[in-house]
């Protein structure tokens, strides 16, 4: 779609630089509406991806005791309590991963 207008640079990884002129060669503003709709997909998923990475690096070193109950055959998960009152871990709407889509 958009690609095809811009070439790629010599290894083939990523854009050529290209001017304002270029772009307007190439009929960008006819484009406008799906580059919007691309640039605010890529900034849902860059902040997505923050949050991700935030997320995992508050739960690294978290560890759970599972422990039996009596001799129930079930199982109880431990050591929660420093998830309880942890300021550290976030809490994520689910519309951010749904928004993000």
């Amino acid at each position: 779609m958009i690609e095809a207008d811009i070439q790629l640079n010599e290894e083939g990884s990523a854009f050529a630089p290209f001017s304002v002129r270029m772009l307007l060669q190439s009929s960008i503003l006819d484009k406008l509406e799906p580059l919007q709709t691309i640039g605010v997909v890529a900034s849902k998923e860059f902040s997505l991806e923050k949050v991700l990475e935030k997320m995992r690096n508050d739960w690294e070193g978290v560890a759970f005791r599972i422990t039996e109950y009596k001799d129930t055959g079930t199982y109880i998960m431990g050591g929660t309590d420093e998830v309880q009152v942890s300021p550290l871990i976030p809490f994520v709407d689910h519309t951010e991963f749904v928004s993000s889509r």
